[in-house]
């Protein structure tokens, strides 16, 4: 994390998490505005926080490999009693630990919205599952792949694996919950922005 660049962009501090933050103001929609009363300047928000104001948190002000991000999830994903956040997009699939900001690639490539992490293998740890977009030709229809992510202890080396090769398009939201009451988590995913969209449970 260059923090040269943090300082230049936003005028805040360096907090013992290790990353930049800064005050932001808290400016309402127009539809959340209301017309001042006679006599004051502006208006008022509706909403707000108790000082007015947000604190604004910058991990990675330049994601590497992505050109835009997608979604994001977080938990433990590697059992070291500190929380992970997952970040998915398009150009690559990154973590970062905000208490000691590591971070690192999980993969490359174009991913989709939706994300989980759970415990696919149920050996203890969870482990990150996603859409992600195969390489295709330039007009061709767009080929989505269903993927779980098993990192190291480090979470250094990360091994792909195909939940489903086969869905009927971009799995846009992913989830687990037990749907037939047996006491274990199905994966829930919907396949859209194609000809048949659909819901799926694995």
């Amino acid at each position: 994390m260059d923090r040269r660049t943090f300082n230049k962009l936003f005028a805040g501090t360096v907090t013992a998490a290790g990353m930049q933050s800064s005050t932001a103001e808290v400016v309402p929609p127009a539809s959340h505005q209301v017309q001042g009363q006679p006599g004051t300047t502006g208006a008022t928000p509706r909403h707000s926080a108790p000082n007015g104001a947000w604190e604004l948190v910058i991990l990675d002000a330049a994601p590497p490999h992505m050109t835009e991000t997608a979604g994001d999830a977080a938990a433990d994903i590697d059992n070291d009693g500190k929380t992970e956040l997952v970040v998915c997009g398009n150009g690559a699939l990154l973590w970062y630990r905000p208490s000691t900001a590591e971070s690192g690639v999980v993969a490359l490539g174009r991913f989709g919205v939706g994300m989980a992490l759970e415990d696919v293998d149920h050996d203890g740890r969870k482990e990150v599952v996603v859409g992600k977009l195969l390489p295709g030709a330039k007009n061709a229809a767009e080929k989505w792949v269903l993927c779980w992510y098993k990192p190291t202890t480090d979470l250094g080396e990360w091994t792909e694996y195909v939940l489903d090769e086969e869905t009927a398009g971009h799995p846009h939201d992913v989830l687990f919950s037990d749907i037939d009451g047996d006491g274990k988590r199905e994966l829930v995913a919907n396949a859209m922005y194609c000809d048949h969209p659909g819901l799926f449970a694995y």
